[in-house]
C-alpha cells in the first residue's frame, strides 16, 4: 500500500523544481481544521505510535529469524524480506517523524516514498517465494518420491516470475508518477498509478489465498502421514502430543490466515477509496490502517518464523534422508547356526539327479551353489536338529 502522506504548503522555483521547499506539518491536514484539529492529531500519533510498534516487531523478527539452524528451510528468503520490510518502514516512520516534528524540508524527500515503495513491493514478492517454498517442502513429506508435485512446482514459480514483473511494473509506474507530481508533468497522472496500484493489491490477494488453500490442504493430509502416525503407532494419542508433532503445519496455517487478511484489507481500502471515486476516507482511515498492519505483520511473521524453529518436529523419513540405512545385524545363540533357506516341498534338484525313495524328507534338499557341480551333498540343518553334530572337518566350515 502507497506511504500515508499529510500536508503543507510549498515555495517552487521554476528553475529547479526539486530544490523548492515544502513544509511537512500537522496543522496543514486535510482534516486539521476547525474544531476537529486536535482529534486529528490524536489520531496521527496513534497512527506514528503503531507503525513505530511495526519496526520494532521487523527488528525483533529479524533477529529471530537469524537463530534458526536449518539449512533445508528458505531462511535466506525470510532474512532478505525482514530486510525488505524494515527498511520500507523506516522511510515511513522517518517521514511521519518529520511531519510531527514540523519540518521544512525539499522536495528531494519524496524519494524517501519510492524507496519505502519499492522494499514493500520486494518484500511482498519474498513472501510469496517463502510461502510456496514452505509448501513444497511440506508437500514433498507426503510423496514417496520426497519432492513436490512437478506441475504445482513449475506454476508456483511462474507465478513468482509474473508477481516479480508487475510488482516492478507498479513501481517504476509510481515513481513516474511521484517525479511527475513534481515536475508538473502529466505522462502518468493520478488515476492511472490507484488503477495500477489497485490492479497489484487485488492479484496479491487471490495469490494469498491460492497459499492458504494449499496450507489447508497440507494440513488435512498430514494428519494421516506417517509423520504424524510414529505417534499413533506408539499408542500416545493425546491431542497435545498430536499438536506437538504439528506445530510446524498450524504455525504455516496461522502465517497464511495473517497474510490473506493483510492483503485482503489492502485490497478493499484500494477499491473503496480509490477505485470507486466517490466515498470520502475518513479520518480514522490512516490510524486504523496502522493498526490492522501491525497485527496481521506480527500473525504472519510469528507464524512464518515458528514453523521455520519447530521444523524438527516433523521427523525425518528413512527414504529422504541422506545418511545411509542400517539394519540390525541377526543375533543367533551360542552353538547355532543361521537358519537355511530350503525350496518347498516337491521340488528337486535340476538334470534328473532325484533322490532315491526315502533318502531325505520333503523340502529337506537345498539347491547347491552355483560354483558346485549337481549332485553335491545336501545343506543339513544342524541348528534345527541340535542331536546330531557335524564331522569336525565340516563344523569348521560351518557358517558362524
Amino acid at each position: 500500500m502507497a506511504p500515508r502522506r499529510g500536508s503543507g504548503y510549498s515555495s517552487s522555483s521554476y528553475s529547479s523544481a526539486w530544490t523548492s521547499t515544502t513544509l511537512l506539518s500537522l496543522e496543514y491536514g486535510y482534516y486539521g481544521y476547525g474544531s476537529n484539529r486536535n482529534h486529528y492529531k490524536d489520531l496521527y500519533y496513534a497512527m506514528f505510535a503503531f507503525d513505530i510498534l511495526t519496526l520494532i516487531a521487523f527488528i525483533v523478527f529479524l533477529v529471530w529469524a537469524c537463530t534458526i539452524r536449518n539449512r533445508g528451510l528458505p531462511l535466506k528468503g525470510i532474512i532478505s524480506a525482514l530486510i525488505c520490510f524494515t527498511l520500507s518502514q523506516i522511510c515511513v516512520v522517518v517521514i511521519e517523524a518529520l511531519y510531527v516534528a514540523t519540518t521544512e524540508v525539499m522536495m528531494y524527500f519524496l524519494i524517501t516514498y519510492m524507496l519505502s515503495q519499492f522494499f514493500s513491493f520486494l518484500g511482498n514478492c519474498l513472501l510469496f517465494y517463502i510461502f510456496w517454498g514452505l509448501i513444497h517442502r511440506l508437500l514433498g513429506r507426503l510423496t514417496d518420491s520426497g519432492k513436490p508435485y512437478a506441475a504445482v512446482t513449475i506454476v508456483h514459480w511462474v507465478l513468482f516470475s509474473l508477481t516479480l514483473l508487475f510488482s516492478l511494473a507498479a513501481w517504476a509506474v509510481y515513481v513516474v508518477y511521484t517525479v511527475g507530481s513534481v515536475t508538473y508533468s502529466t505522462f502518468i497522472t493520478a488515476m492511472d498509478w490507484i488503477n495500477i496500484g489497485s490492479a497489484i493489491h487485488i492479484l496479491y490477494w487471490i495469490l494469498s489465498l491460492e497459499i492458504l488453500a494449499w496450507s489447508i490442504f497440507v494440513f488435512v493430509k498430514a494428519g494421516s502421514h506417517r509423520f504424524v502416525s510414529k505417534v499413533r503407532a506408539q499408542r500416545i494419542l493425546r491431542m497435545i502430543t498430536l499438536i506437538s508433532v504439528q506445530m510446524p503445519v498450524l504455525a504455516l496455517i496461522s502465517a497464511t490466515v495473517g497474510w490473506f487478511a493483510l492483503n485482503l484489507a489492502w485490497m478493499v481500502v484500494w477499491i473503496r477509496y480509490n477505485l470507486e471515486r466517490r466515498n470520502t476516507v475518513p479520518e480514522w482511515h490512516n490510524t486504523a490502517q496502522a493498526v490492522v498492519n501491525f497485527i496481521f505483520w506480527v500473525v504472519t511473521f510469528v507464524g512464518i518464523l515458528l514453523c521455520c524453529s519447530k521444523w524438527r518436529r516433523l521427523g525425518e523419513d528413512p527414504e529422504k534422508s541422506d545418511a545411509p540405512i542400517r539394519y540390525p545385524y541377526p543375533q543367533y545363540a551360542s552353538g547355532q547356526y543361521p537358519p537355511a533357506h530350503h525350496p518347498p516341498a516337491g521340488q528337486y534338484p535340476p538334470n534328473g539327479n532325484y533322490p532315491s525313495p526315502g533318502q531325505y524328507l520333503p523340502g529337506q534338499y537345498q539347491t547347491p551353489y552355483p560354483n558346485q557341480p549337481n549332485g553335491t551333498a545336501p545343506y543339513h540343518d544342524y541348528a534345527a536338529n541340535p542331536a546330531t553334530s557335524p564331522p569336525p572337518a565340516q563344523r569348521a566350515a560351518s557358517p558362524q
